[in-house]
């Protein structure tokens, strides 16, 4: 027995012995300064507190924007107003135009990511149109989400035009019960009908709760490595089995019933409704992401345009755009640039002067 806890100690002095000497390894190879850093890295996580700090929980959104917020994001400006809409061109006068607000949903292309408040394409409209623009887009919202955002706030905010702006993934998440980690709203079809699921959301935890594995080796970048590496990273950071969990299989339906939803909507509050369809950074990237990208694009438009609801296309302008100034040219980062955002803006601004 003395022999067998001699061998039982040695052997777990060399496993800790060499899970030390790993971690030091993989901390002076990182470079960075990683080795004088001594944190928990499943605790303190800039996602954890750049979401909460942007955004606040909703019970039937899943989350909005925090009313008031303004602060840099990625080296990027992002400011809110007390309606959780996101401001624009406040060093100029507000449009003297008294006509109501053209409102917008969507996701972040719509709410403008990776560029400052004044670069926005509905801050670019807001100058091209004469009149008041409110951005209500959400970054990473599916198109069910900005469908439900629309037909709350066009109660209260009374729009005469609602823009609603989506790219391909957006249908995807609508097919998603949890998404970014978070629970979100979602439609089933029962019927041929959209029948509204999950809500409301119970209140999310805003901080992560460690066990006791990840409260100690949490401080290890060893494993934040690994993780990583593995492709285990949502399940350990976040401390649950994944950051995208499914609901079903048929985003495409939902996206296209929804549009029923849109129309109806038109109708019941008398307003101009324009579907405005955007695309991706990969669109470009292959011929296949693109092939891709654009048939499920066009399938909502034709589900639109079924419904007799107006379209907005806007990938001939940016493929010119692609072939002029390259993808690097045309987008920061993910996200269109300044440039492509006020390239879109003129596009609406034309379209909805021929449209009046």
């Amino acid at each position: 027995m003395r022999n067998a806890l001699i061998n039982t100690l040695v052997t777990l002095v060399s496993l800790l012995v060499g899970f030390v000497g790993a971690e030091i390894g993989v901390r002076l190879l990182s470079g960075g300064g990683t080795l004088t850093v001594f944190r928990n890295y499943v605790a303190d996580q800039e996602q954890w507190a750049g979401r909460w700090r942007v955004m606040r929980p909703d019970p039937n959104l899943g989350y909005v924007p925090r009313a008031g917020y303004s602060g840099d994001d990625q080296k990027f400006h992002q400011s809110y107003g007390a309606d959780g809409f996101r401001l624009h061109n406040q060093n100029q006068p507000p449009p003297a135009n008294a006509a109501p607000p053209i409102l917008v949903v969507g996701d972040s292309y719509a709410m403008g990511a990776e560029v400052d408040d004044d670069s926005t394409w509905p801050a670019f409209l807001q100058t091209a149109v004469g009149r008041r623009v409110l951005n209500a887009a959400v970054p990473g919202y599916g198109i069910d989400q900005m469908v439900l955002r629309g037909e709350l706030l066009v109660l209260t905010v009374k729009p005469d035009t609602l823009l609603v702006g989506m790219i391909a993934d957006d249908v995807e998440r609508a097919r998603m019960r949890i998404l970014w980690g978070l629970q979100k709203p979602y439609f089933e079809v029962d019927n041929g009908k959209l029948v509204l699921r999950n809500v409301p959301l119970a209140e999310p935890e805003l901080d992560p709760r460690l066990d006791p594995l990840r409260r100690v080796l949490g401080y290890s970048y060893l494993m934040d490595v690994a993780m990583r590496r593995l492709g285990y990273m949502s399940w350990w950071r976040r401390g649950q089995p994944s950051q995208i969990v499914p609901a079903h299989d048929y985003g495409d339906k939902v996206a296209c019933l929804l549009m029923d939803r849109l129309a109806m909507l038109r109708d019941q509050q008398h307003i101009k409704l324009v579907l405005v369809a955007q695309y991706s950074r990969q669109t470009w990237e292959t011929e296949e992401l693109r092939r891709k990208e654009v048939a499920v694009t066009q399938a909502v438009i034709a589900c639109a345009k079924a419904r007799g609801l107006d379209t907005i296309d806007t990938y001939d302008a940016i493929a010119e755009a692609v072939r002029a100034r390259g993808i690097a040219g045309t987008y920061t980062g993910i996200h269109l640039n300044p440039a492509s955002n006020k390239l879109t803006a003129e596009l609406i601004a034309r379209w909805l002067k021929e449209h009046p």
